[in-house]
């Protein structure tokens, strides 16, 4: 992939960097908020192949890659000032509601954070089961080295957060960190372990709190800061700015934040993370499942990140957190469903996608299983939710709870052990199990019963010849469905800029890049859809069997000018006759993708009888009915 071209077309297809705002990206999703919508290109940032969904949260532009998001990231942000992010004006109608701002902010200051979160999470596990197992001597001096590696991201969180805070909402990082410093001075963080005084200032009292550790309070600093350093910057004069701008602002912020805004967040946090323990302890089996049934939908709008704070807090505050433990089993629950589609299918495209992403899923990132398969076949979906909610209800019921903060997969398993609070180990095992095989029986019985009723519930719309009294499937031998073209090359369907054929939701699905204008009849029967534009038409065979032929992506946009046909809907043809003829120069000139699709939209029983890039000719045999 070239990540350098995917960066310069995208800068383009957003509107250009002044209709930028910020930019930054989580596990899978590159995050841009954009100025003005309009702006935007959906369709053609859809068309690279390495863009899975786009979609819109708010003013945020969610561009769904994958694995390789950090890449793409990297070499994007080469290509942007980042001077110039921010300078955008949003659009006069486009009114985010306050939700909407919150998950923003709050996910552009965690998501940058979550490498080092999981790196000290994950590390502090694996010393304590290290530990836990007599494999190392918790009082050794490698012991004492991997837990101050470990602790060190968690203790000092206030700094990483700072800078993060500052970034968002653009304002000056060192200042930022010099509020998160003021609250992690050891003076109040030794004077609390001592049970000194308050201190006093011009009569006013300065508690002393321990916040490392702390999320909020540093929170509401910056963003104090953020306005007190803007106004100064403002009015003082530009001759002596540089001087007393930051010291007032420094001035300012630190007595504020010490005395009234950090104490609040410290109270804010605490009692976040007791009502949360409130709500899972008093009626935790139904939150837990309501929670897992819905959390991969959450996790699919991107909303997830809101609850980054809340388990952290809880993780700071109470030591264990149960929410971390349902993010963990829902993508055991996806994973299950579509390692569900790889069984049961028996296409080898569909098993291809399945495998990958189902394997992709179980470490923990299962954006590319939801859009890829479990969204457009729907019952892998449903599994995964019904799943999701019957593993997080009985992960509660177990008692399960992580005691560090850890990416969702099963390398996060150490998560669940804790020296000094016991452990988890087991019933998180056991709930991993219920959210994977459930998920799978599930998806693999919904995805079976479809075959054998042959209803697909991704067929081919009604067409308007298409009746109640229609004739029913007589496949009574081998039917075979030919190549449309005396010249072309058959085209793997990963390559196919369209997902709705791609992933054959129309059915079993042929695509074929033509090399002349001529298109002719795949098989024998009479034409029952031709639609107006002329770009697609359906042909009914005598058993019954229905074959879409469509030709180009998008072309129904060209209104009918590059194609030349006299057939009508209730026609007969035979296998070989000329049907259309299609201006390939006429779709070249306008950068249209001229691959013809073959698809049967009624039968799933199919045998593909030519692989990606053999050339074929229309008497070339590229499909037949499996009885």
């Amino acid at each position: 992939m070239n990540y350098s071209q995917f960066a310069k077309d995208l800068i383009n297809n957003i509107g250009g960097q002044d209709n930028m705002k910020e930019a930054y990206y989580c596990m899978t999703r590159l995050r841009i908020n954009v100025a003005d919508k309009s702006k935007v290109s959906t369709d053609k940032i859809k068309e690279a192949d390495i863009v899975k969904q786009v979609q819109y949260k708010g003013n945020e532009l969610q561009i769904v890659i994958g694995t390789e998001v950090n890449q793409v990231y990297d070499e994007f942000i080469k290509h942007v000032d980042p001077s110039k992010l921010g300078q955008s004006e949003p659009s006069s109608d486009e009114k985010r509601n306050v939700f909407s701002k919150v998950v923003d902010f709050l996910g552009g200051i965690f998501v940058p954070i979550i490498p080092a979160l999981v790196a000290g999470g994950m590390l502090k596990s694996i010393t304590t089961l290290l530990t836990t197992f007599g494999w190392l001597d918790g009082a050794s001096d490698l012991a004492v080295l991997l837990n101050i590696a470990a602790d060190s991201v968690f203790y000092f969180l206030p700094f990483f957060i700072a800078v993060t805070s500052a970034r968002v909402i653009k304002t000056n990082e060192f200042l930022a960190l010099m509020v998160a410093g003021s609250i992690m001075y050891p003076t109040l963080i030794n004077g609390l372990e001592s049970g000194a005084a308050a201190l006093s200032v011009f009569g006013v009292s300065i508690p002393v709190i321990a916040y490392n550790g702390s999320v909020f309070p540093v929170i509401l600093g910056v963003v104090l800061l953020k306005y007190v350093y803007g106004f100064l910057d403002k009015y003082i004069h530009k001759n002596i700015r540089m001087i007393f701008a930051p010291l007032f602002a420094i001035l300012i912020t630190v007595p504020i934040s010490l005395a009234l805004l950090a104490p609040i967040g410290h109270y804010l946090g605490i009692y976040l993370a007791q009502g949360l323990a409130w709500i899972f302890n008093t009626n935790g089996f139904i939150a837990a499942t309501l929670m897992g049934f819905f959390l991969p939908l959450i996790v699919m709008a991107g909303m997830h990140q809101a609850l980054f704070p809340l388990m952290l807090t809880n993780l700071a505050e109470v030591g264990i957190d149960k929410m971390l433990p349902l993010f963990y089993l829902q993508t055991f629950a996806i994973a299950g469903a579509t390692y569900a589609v790889f069984f049961a299918s028996k296409k080898a495209d569909k098993k291809a996608v399945a495998l990958s992403t189902a394997i992709t899923a179980t470490f923990g990132i299962t954006e590319p299983a939801l859009y890829g398969l479990a969204i457009p076949l729907k019952k892998p979906l449903i599994a995964g939710l019904i799943a999701s909610g019957v593993a997080g209800g009985l992960s509660n019921l177990l008692g399960v709870s992580a005691f560090a903060f850890g990416l969702p997969s099963f390398l996060s398993i150490p998560t669940y052990v804790d020296a000094a609070q016991g452990s988890s180990l087991v019933d998180v095992l056991i709930s991993s199990v219920v959210a994977l095989g459930l998920g799978f029986i599930i998806s693999y019985i919904l995805m079976k019963r479809e075959k054998e009723d042959e209803v697909p519930s991704e067929s081919v719309v009604q067409t308007e010849s298409q009746t109640k009294s229609e004739p029913q499937l007589n496949i009574t031998a081998n039917e075979m469905i030919y190549a449309p073209v005396n010249d072309g090359q058959i085209l793997a369907l990963s390559d196919v800029k369209d997902n709705v054929f791609a992933q054959e939701i129309m059915g079993p699905t042929v695509a074929i890049k033509p090399h002349n204008n001529d298109v002719y009849a795949p098989v024998s029967g009479e034409i029952i859809m031709f639609s107006d534009t002329k770009h697609a038409l359906g042909i009914r065979t005598k058993s019954g069997l229905e074959v879409l032929i469509h030709i180009g992506i998008d072309t129904v946009k060209l209104n009918g000018e590059p194609f030349s046909s006299t057939l009508e809907v209730g026609d007969t043809v035979n296998h070989g006759d000329l049907i259309t003829t299609v201006d390939l120069d006429y779709l070249k000139e306008r950068n249209v993708d001229n691959t013809i699709i073959i698809a049967i939209t009624n039968y799933n029983q199919l045998n593909k009888l030519i692989d990606a890039n053999t050339k074929v000719t229309n008497q070339s045999a590229i499909l037949q009915t499996s009885i």
